[in-house]
């Protein structure tokens, strides 16, 4: 590389490849292992692996469960959850060799697996402590709360928190010690600098 102020790698890729024991959801048991390894493959034939171009990493658990499997591109900081080898084909062809974020596999698919999670699991507590015929005796007004309930205080702060980490870059959005770390174009010792500023309440 003739420029060291440039990474080593223009853009990273970790795959979560967690496998947890005590038989919970996880990465490892939907797919992630057989979705890196196409990757990789198809990185390579592409032409795309190596110094200044793409690596493709394994990352153990990312604590995205509920979107699972995931995979996370830096520098960006993009968050993806896959279902099969297309999906991973377009975020290399797309994002991975071109920059172009595949917005369909981002926030929104998160977004619709973990309110579609929390759903599931809310009417199969309701269905096992109530007989099922219960459910007509609701009043429509409950049932029209509950529906703005779910929309205003799941799915929106849900969606609106998956947008912001897209926008400002997981690096930024998991910082939580108060500060704010602010780029500056000064070259120390071949690498950009940054210099960490306080917050101000």
């Amino acid at each position: 590389m003739s420029d060291k102020t440039h990474p080593y790698y223009e853009r990273h890729i970790f795959f979560c490849l967690n496998e947890r024991k005590n038989g919970e959801a996880c990465c490892a048991l939907q797919g992630a292992q057989a979705a890196f390894d196409h990757c990789k493959s198809r990185v390579k034939d592409l032409g795309l692996a190596g110094a200044g171009k793409v690596r493709v990493n394994k990352a153990g658990c990312l604590d995205r469960c509920a979107g699972g499997p995931v995979a996370v591109v830096y520098p960006e900081g993009t968050w993806y959850s896959f279902v099969d080898n297309s999906d991973i084909d377009e975020i290399v062809d797309s994002h991975l060799k071109n920059g172009q974020v595949v917005q369909r596999l981002g926030s929104l698919r998160l977004t619709g697996l973990a309110t579609t999670v929390a759903c599931v699991l809310c009417i199969g507590q309701y269905l096992l402590l109530r007989p099922v015929g219960a459910v007509l005796d609701v009043a429509p007004q409950v049932l029209w709360l509950s529906l703005l309930n779910a929309t205003a205080c799941t799915f929106a702060p849900v969606i609106l928190v998956m947008l912001a980490i897209d926008r400002l870059g997981a690096a930024v959005a998991d910082r939580d010690d108060g500060a704010v770390v602010e780029p500056i174009e000064v070259q120390r010792h071949g690498r950009h600098a940054a210099r960490r500023v306080r917050a101000r309440c």
